[in-house]
């Protein structure tokens, strides 16, 4: 083999390493949580109806079915001990009928609400992992996981009034 050649040989080599490499480091600096293409709930409670999306009262979300436990949020639902509210003096009452309409602004609530959201949060992280399901990007989020490790480390107290708000989400494929 000629000096020419084992040049030749060499560059094509470190092109051909370069590549690998750093095929491997996109894959590794990509994020775990990738959506799922075309399954989201878009920006409205008119536009997330039209897609097929339902709300889930435990997120005060729309979600599309395939990331939506209709079980688990039922199963919370039905050992509720805590209300929802159009006011944060927590004075009046929506029904429940009218909030799984999911068509509301800014609701409010106590904290023990806030305690069994970020418990059903967690149900539903582990339920998807368990069946291989796509889980919805709000319980998939790492900030909102960070974020109810730190109420369940320091409380909040029972007469404080929490909030929610309105949101359209997406799938997450695990």
């Amino acid at each position: 083999m000629g000096p020419c050649l084992s040049f030749l040989s060499g560059v094509l080599l470190t092109i051909v390493c370069g590549l690998v490499f750093l095929s491997a480091a996109k894959l590794l600096m990509k994020s775990p949580l990738s959506f799922i293409s075309g399954n989201n709930c878009g920006n409205s409670t008119s536009e997330a109806q039209e897609k097929g999306c339902q709300y889930d009262v435990m997120l005060g979300s729309w979600l599309p079915p395939a990331c939506h436990d209709r079980q688990l949020m039922e199963e919370y639902l039905a050992e509720a001990k805590w209300k929802w509210y159009t006011d944060s003096e927590l004075k009046n009452e929506i029904p429940m009928e009218i909030l799984r309409l999911g068509e509301h602004g800014m609701i409010y609530t106590n904290s023990s609400e806030h305690s069994d959201h970020c418990a059903y949060v967690w149900m539903k992280q582990f339920r998807a992992t368990l069946n291989k399901k796509p889980m919805d990007d709000i319980s998939a989020g790492y900030k909102h996981t960070h974020h109810c490790v730190g109420k369940v480390k320091n409380p909040i107290s029972d007469s404080e009034t929490v909030y929610g708000i309105l949101r359209y989400g997406r799938c997450i494929a695990l």
